[in-house]
């Protein structure tokens, strides 16, 4: 500790000499682990994005902090915009908290979240929405693509039943992430 003391100002004139700062983008990643179930997905299989820079950028946002399991981040991305960003149905205060739960209990937030992500869009509004099957022009396309991640059962009941109530992800024109909800 002693020497942590010693040259911690030898290291921020060090950083100031040579122009070094904080990253205004925030802290640095924090690294994937084993126990993340978006670790091993990455995000480099995404396809180009047709859609406005902000959602774009809102996206791989989303899609980087999921993968690295950094629910912090993920809140403070859904927060950062207008208020009212929805994550639960219930009383729950935190999304980071509520997200890290279902993921320590096998629920494998992260995991499903960038597999939404990396499906085609839908449109409701000026919101883009994720996956498209939550649109109301789903195509039979839309509907098969949930299938690796959540079963024919699933898949069958949401559509002949319900409408899709699995996790879903809304990305309003200005990059505002609105939301990321499941459940009806």
């Amino acid at each position: 500790m002693g020497f942590i003391r010693l040259i911690a100002p030898t290291l921020a004139a060090l950083g100031a000499a040579t122009g070094a700062v904080a990253s205004p983008a925030g802290p640095a990643p924090k690294p994937a682990t084993a126990t993340c179930s978006g670790a091993k997905l990455g995000v480099t299989a995404v396809v180009a994005l047709k859609a406005p820079k902000p959602v774009q950028r809102m996206h791989r946002a989303i899609m980087a902090a999921a993968r690295d399991c950094d629910f912090e981040r993920l809140e403070r991305l859904g927060r950062e915009g207008r208020p009212g960003f929805s994550f639960t149905f219930g009383g729950d205060r935190s999304a980071a908290a509520l997200w890290r739960g279902q993921e320590r209990a096998g629920g494998r937030f992260a995991e499903r979240l960038i597999r939404l992500l990396r499906l085609d869009f839908g449109r409701s509004g000026s919101t883009w929405v994720w996956p498209a099957a939550f649109s109301q022009t789903a195509t039979e396309a839309d509907w098969e693509a949930l299938l690796p991640i959540f079963g024919r059962a699933q898949v069958v009941t949401w559509r002949d039943y319900e409408g899709y109530t699995g996790l879903r992800v809304g990305i309003a024109a200005d990059g505002d992430w609105l939301y990321a909800i499941e459940g009806d």
